[in-house]
Parts: structure tokens; C-alpha cells; sequence
């Protein structure tokens, strides 16, 4: 990640944009409630109180993030906590003392005051175990009291209760950024001593004192490090290089890195720089170049916003146009060279890491949305919906999602991450039979839903296709286009048995169905024979004819009746029967010996299956006789 956010920082300054910095070991706190621990003048507790998120969101702690150390004003209350807690806290209460201007007293040097002279984290335990006494805040103390007693750690904020005899109190905006500014001083005017002779990772000076990479509060992921430097890690022993020697940052360096990624993750900078793909993962993309700062926010949005996690009502098609204007409608000299993309994956807890990492020349970034889009439109009309085009960072949940019986989705077992939807769009070279495998094996339970059941999922089929078009058109056989594959074996094996369908379905309501019931059965004649099929076509064929001999009797007596009433029309058999023998005859003229269908084969047999008959196309004979005679059956009313 170092190397994308110093790429990102020069990108800055030569734009003559300047993040906010933040001085090292001050940081925003969690996103979780927050509570006030509001401190009196004689070191007792005067009340608590739960903060807004707004405020949350603005306030900051100071201090190391290790082990049992206390950060200050606000810190993590566990109800492990003990004597040594308090020693941290006063310590951690005192460096910062001593990076504070001692000519202005306010309510932060009250309360470390305060904090020294006093048991703050004893007391407060006392105050959360006696239930007897009511100030005012038992709403709030009573939540807390609960989670300290159930084991759960609970961020806290140390206030001083007085606060009126100075203009703010420590929890407020001001005073997080009075802090702020001392700290920037306070490390401007101390500085550091260099190695002598020694440069960092970017050539800088290295500085003499080692420190920890700083940390970054990005969203649903929490703090994330730009780097680990544990000397537990095996690479570190392999090279001998331990800690910071593992990857010598300047002090400057990792300042800059830090603000660039703070600037990167800037709320208001969501669909431009980052989008979310997944509760525990952020994809950023950004140019080498920023347009000037008095252009419309919205010219320079769609770096990211291609990528996935779009806004409502907007299309990817809509997306990738803005992104092609903006661009072309930017002076020579503010079009950006490269476009950066990288995303960051939450590992556990402790760690993160970045899983895709590319450069790419805005021209390149063009032609790979236009081919995605091509891709997803490398299917033939389907009989659920009409096309779509999902974005990248869809393709885990489309892959991954479970199809039941019942045309439900079960909860996805991640085989594919959120990630590789972006080597999907910018690698040609890819694995395309494993996505297939996946996406197949995991979508087939549509194949045994009823049209009922499936009522309302259209557009999740529809992305289904859109998946297995794009992943034929990037990774088949020489880039297997439509117009050839729905010529292919496969392709017709799917239409033969959503024919055999459509026939069997016919046959039950108007031979079968009742006052009661349509009279079709849970499962088809071709749907039956699906699994088969994708396995050992031949035979399955063999079987399905065999299966379907009852049904074409039926349909060669029934066309000549005549019969027009509503679900009975008898050109409706023809038209099927006539279906079924042509994609039959074409059949026989390619699968002449036993073969299995691997996993391109499959996903052209299951699109075979998803799409429409060919509507006003006819292909043989027997299709036009069909449709002759139906024109006519309708002319004369059936007669």
C-alpha cells in the first residue's frame, strides 16, 4: 500500500492540494457509541452521557496502540482493567502535557490535572458497580454498566465536568483540533536526527528514530496499518531485516502516506476515489492528474464509481459514458497519464492487506469497460428478463449466490472474492472454466424452479446470463461469440430441453389441469433431464426423446382440432412440435457420438436453456410450415 499512497501523495502536491495532517499517534475513534465520562474538580464522577456520531466522528485520542497502553482523552474500558491501567493512562495523559503550550490552561490541561492526582479508571469501575445512586444519566450509565459487566470493552471519553470556567469542553471539535495543531508543533520543532548516509525506500534520509507505520480509520474496515512491521513475520527473519529495516520509511514519507489515504477515504470523495465492495473490503481508484478544483464535482466522479457499489438508477452503460466525456473533455494538459485501482481486503481484526493492485492508461480503462459491457451482451435474449450489465464488483455475489428449489438464494460461500470481479475487468488472461464451474454449479437450482417461484427474480437471472456471456466472450474458445455458439452442440442441448418443457407444460393444462391445478407437476420432462444432459449429453438425449414420445403423439393429434379457447390453442402444439423437430434434426447432425461438455460447453448449455425461442426467425422448413399454418388457424378463428 506504501507504494500506491506515495504515488498518490506527489499526485497531491503537484496539484498543490493539501491534505490534513495529522500528527503521529492521534487517532479518530471508533465508530461504535462513544460515552462521556464527565470528571469533577475533586477527581469524582459527575455523570455519563452518550455522544452523537457526528461528534464522534470528529473527535480524536492520543497515545500508542499496544498492548494494555491507555490512549487519552478517550480510550477502550475493558473490565480486566486493573492498577496498571490508571499508571497508563496518567502516563500517556503526561507526554501529551508535554507537547502542550504551558501559557493556556483549558479544559484538557484541567482534566490531566486531574488525571494525575487520581485513580480515574478505579473510580470509574466503583461508579459502574453501585446501582444505588441516581445523577441524572442512569439511562446511559446503566448501558455501560452492562457492557463492562458482560465483558465487553466500550470506548469512553474522559471530560472535565466543570468545563464552563473555560470556552469548550475537552469532547468537542475545537478542542480535538487545538490538540492536533500542538502536536504538529510540537513535532515540527523537535524534528529528528538522520542515519547518516542512509535513504529510505523512495530515497528521502532516513530518520535515526524508529517508529511504527500510522494508522487509518477507513470506515466498516476500522484502523487499518499501511504496513506491518512485526518481526514475527517469516520474511523478516528470511532477510534479517526487522521492524522498520524491513522497509525503511522516512518520517515524511509516512506522514504524507498517511494524509494521502485519509484524503483518498474522505466521505465526500465516495463513488470518485473509493467505493465499498464488501463490509470488509474498499476499492480505490484514482488518476494521476486531478482536474482543477473549481470544476463540477460530478465531471471528475466515475474513476471509482465504475467499479461497482454505483448509486441508485445508475447503469454501468451510463457510467462508463460520464467517465469517456469527462475525459475527452479535459485540456491536454489536465488529462491524467495512468489510473491507479487498488483495493484493500481486512484480514482479521489485526490486519489488512492490499489484494489488487494495477496502473492503467485511461484509454485502457476505456476499452476494458467497453468490453465488459460487450461481454455481458454476448447472450442471446432471455426468457426472465431483459440484459444487464452488472458491475465488476457484482460478479462475487452473482457467482457465489446458491440457488434452491424454491427460487430462493442461500447465504454464499465465498469461493469468489469481491476482488476478482477487477481482474475480471482488466485481465484477459483468466481463469474463465473456474468461474463457470462455480457459477453453474451453483445456479442450476433455478433449473427446477417453476415460472411461479421464479416471478420477481428476473433480473437476478438475467445477471446470471450477463455473467456466463462475458465470461465466454473473455476467457472461451477464441473468444466465443454468440453468433457462433448458439450454432453449437451445447446451445441447442438447452433449447431442446426448454422446448421439451414448454410441450410438457402444454400437455398438462390442457389434458391435465383442473378447476383446482394447471396439472403440472413440480418438474419438467426437460428440466428432468438437465443434470444429465451436462453430463453425458448423448445418452440423455436418447432418454429424453424416449421420455417426450407421449407429448409429440399428443401435440401431432392436437394441432389438427382446431380448439382456440384460452391455455388450449391447438397452433400453440404446432408451433412447439415444430420447435422440437427442428432443433432436433440440427442435433443430429453434431452430436453423432458420445461426448462430455466441459465447462464452456455447460455454460453455453445453460444459456441455451435461459434464452428465448427465435422469434421471427425461421430456420428450416419445418418452422415455416409451422408458423403458415398457425396464420391461418388464426385467420379463420381455429376453423
Amino acid at each position: 500500500m506504501i507504494n500506491e499512497l506515495h504515488s498518490l501523495a506527489e499526485t497531491l502536491c503537484k496539484m498543490n492540494i493539501a491534505p490534513d495532517k495529522s500528527p503521529a499517534g492521534y487517532e479518530k475513534l471508533p465508530k461504535a457509541p462513544c460515552y462521556r465520562i464527565w470528571i469533577s474538580e475533586s477527581g469524582d464522577i459527575a455523570g455519563i452521557d452518550k455522544l452523537g456520531p457526528e461528534l464522534v466522528e470528529k473527535l480524536r485520542k492520543y497515545g500508542k496502540r499496544s498492548g494494555t497502553s491507555k490512549t487519552f482523552p478517550a480510550f477502550n474500558l475493558r473490565n480486566t482493567d486493573d492498577e496498571k491501567a490508571d499508571d497508563s493512562l496518567k502516563a500517556t495523559a503526561q507526554e501529551l502535557l508535554g507537547k502542550i503550550p504551558d501559557d493556556s490552561p483549558n479544559s484538557v490541561t484541567k482534566l490531566i490535572d486531574i488525571i494525575a492526582r487520581q485513580e480515574i479508571i478505579a473510580v470509574l469501575k466503583n461508579y459502574l458497580e453501585d446501582t444505588g445512586t441516581d445523577d441524572g444519566t442512569a439511562a446511559d450509565r446503566k448501558e455501560l454498566a452492562e457492557k463492562w459487566r458482560a465483558g465487553k470493552s466500550a470506548s469512553v471519553i474522559l471530560d472535565f465536568a466543570e468545563w464552563w470556567d473555560f470556552e469548550h469542553p475537552v469532547a468537542s471539535e475545537p478542542m480535538a483540533e487545538w490538540i492536533k495543531d500542538a502536536l504538529l508543533s510540537a513535532e515540527s520543532e523537535s524534528g529528528c536526527p538522520e542515519r547518516a548516509g542512509e535513504l529510505d525506500a523512495f530515497g528521502e534520509p532516513l530518520d535515526a528514530r524508529s517508529e511504527l507505520m500510522p494508522v487509518v480509520a477507513l470506515g466498516s474496515l476500522g484502523r487499518v496499518g499501511l504496513r506491518a512491521m512485526f518481526r514475527g513475520q517469516p520474511c523478516q527473519k528470511r532477510f534479517g531485516r526487522f521492524d522498520d529495516a524491513s522497509y525503511p520509511i522516512s518520517k515524511s514519507n509516512r506522514s504524507s502516506a498517511r494524509s494521502a489515504l485519509e484524503w483518498l477515504a474522505r466521505p465526500e470523495n465516495k463513488y470518485t476515489t473509493w467505493v465499498k465492495a464488501d463490509k470488509d473490503e474498499i476499492v480505490f481508484a484514482y488518476p494521476s492528474e486531478l482536474p482543477k478544483q473549481d470544476r463540477a464535482a460530478e465531471e471528475a466522479a466515475g474513476y471509482a464509481e465504475l467499479l461497482g457499489g454505483a448509486r441508485p438508477d445508475r447503469t454501468f452503460e451510463a457510467i462508463a459514458a460520464q467517465f469517456a466525456n469527462v475525459y475527452r473533455g479535459l485540456p491536454l494538459s489536465e488529462k491524467p497519464e495512468h489510473i491507479r485501482i487498488f483495493s484493500i481486503r481486512k484480514m482479521d481484526k489485526a490486519r489488512s492487506e492490499v489484494v489488487v493492485t494495477r496502473s492503467l492508461a485511461p484509454e485502457s480503462y476505456m476499452r476494458a469497460a467497453e468490453e465488459w459491457q460487450t461481454g455481458c451482451l454476448n447472450t442471446p435474449k432471455i426468457s426472465a428478463g431483459k440484459q444487464i450489465t452488472p458491475f465488476p464488483l457484482d460478479t462475487a455475489r452473482i457467482v457465489n449466490a446458491i440457488w434452491k428449489r424454491d427460487g430462493e438464494q442461500k447465504a454464499a460461500v465465498k469461493r469468489i472474492r469481491h476482488y476478482q470481479g477487477l481482474e475480471l475487468l482488466l485481465n484477459d488472461s483468466i481463469d474463465a472454466a473456474h468461474y463457470i464451474g462455480i457459477l453453474v454449479s451453483n445456479a442450476a437450482g433455478i433449473i427446477a424452479c417453476s415460472k411461479e417461484k421464479l416471478k420477481g427474480r428476473g433480473a437476478k437471472i438475467a445477471e446470471i446470463a450477463a455473467m456466463l456471456g462475458l465470461l465466454l466472450y473473455k476467457g472461451g474458445k477464441e473468444r466465443c461469440r454468440k453468433e457462433e455458439y448458439m450454432k453449437n452442440t451445447a446451445y441447442l442441448t438447452g433449447q431442446l430441453l426448454k422446448a421439451s418443457d414448454e410441450l410438457h407444460a402444454l400437455y398438462c393444462k390442457v389434458v391435465r389441469s383442473s378447476d383446482k391445478s394447471d396439472g403440472i407437476p413440480p418438474q419438467l420432462a426437460g428440466a428432468s433431464m438437465f443434470t444429465a444432459a451436462s453430463d453425458a449429453p448423448h445418452s440423455a438425449i436418447a432418454q429424453l426423446g424416449a421420455r417426450m414420445n407421449p407429448y409429440i403423439a399428443w401435440a401431432k393429434s392436437y394441432r389438427y382440432k382446431g380448439i382456440t379457447e384460452q391455455g388450449k390453442r391447438s397452433s400453440t402444439a404446432w408451433w412447439l412440435l415444430g420447435l422440437f423437430e427442428r432443433i432436433s434434426t440440427e442435433l443430429g447432425g453434431t452430436l453423432t457420438e458420445p461426448a462430455r461438455f466441459d465447462d464452456f460447453d455447460k455454460a453455453q448449455f445453460f444459456l441455451g436453456y435461459l434464452a428465448e425461442f427465435p422469434k421471427g426467425d425461421k430456420p428450416n422448413e419445418g418452422i415455416e410450415i409451422s408458423e403458415k399454418i398457425i396464420a391461418e388457424g388464426e385467420g379463420n378463428n381455429g376453423q
